[in-house]
């Protein structure tokens, strides 16, 4: 709650920005950040409930970025989330946590922002965007996505030398 509520309060009512919640949170976050944007009388944002996961490819589609900024957590801070690959799978820049596996990535390969908060995230997006290289961005996305492929590779090889020395 605490990182989405940052981040729509950082983006609120900024006429370039339209901020989309889909799907529910975790202990009624989702109608935590809806009270919090009547409340702040936020105009920018649209909430959306339940989804199907066949409707997940339409969802990220239609977005710019993801946010995939956490909260700093061991659980987090080491994880790839569905979210993140689906951000590299449908060219879908990121926001990520600085100093997390996610947000290494994301700094290392530009492949999206790693920030530690949201104090200076419009201008931290609009900067991304007015920078945008969309080459540099796919060189980077390939290289990325190439290293997982090597990682897996090396992964399924010691399983299958490991099972058939038995």
């Amino acid at each position: 709650y605490e990182q989405n509520a940052a981040v729509m309060m950082a983006l609120a009512n900024n006429p370039s920005f339209r901020v989309a919640f889909v799907g529910r949170g975790e202990e009624n976050a989702d109608v935590k950040l809806k009270e919090l944007a009547e409340k702040n009388h936020v105009t920018n944002v649209h909430f959306q409930g339940y989804y199907e996961k066949k409707d997940e490819p339409r969802i990220v589609q239609e977005s710019t970025f993801l946010n995939i900024f956490y909260p700093r957590k061991l659980s987090h801070d080491t994880a790839l989330s569905n979210r993140f690959y689906n951000s590299l799978i449908f060219r879908k820049p990121m926001i990520t946590t600085a100093n997390t596996i996610q947000g290494d990535y994301a700094a290392k390969y530009g492949v999206g922002i790693a920030i530690d908060n949201t104090d200076q995230l419009g201008s931290m997006l609009e900067t991304y965007v007015k920078e945008f290289d969309a080459s540099k961005y796919e060189t980077n996305r390939n290289q990325l996505l190439q290293s997982f492929k090597q990682d897996y590779d090396i992964f399924k090889k010691a399983v299958v030398d490991f099972a058939t020395q038995q």
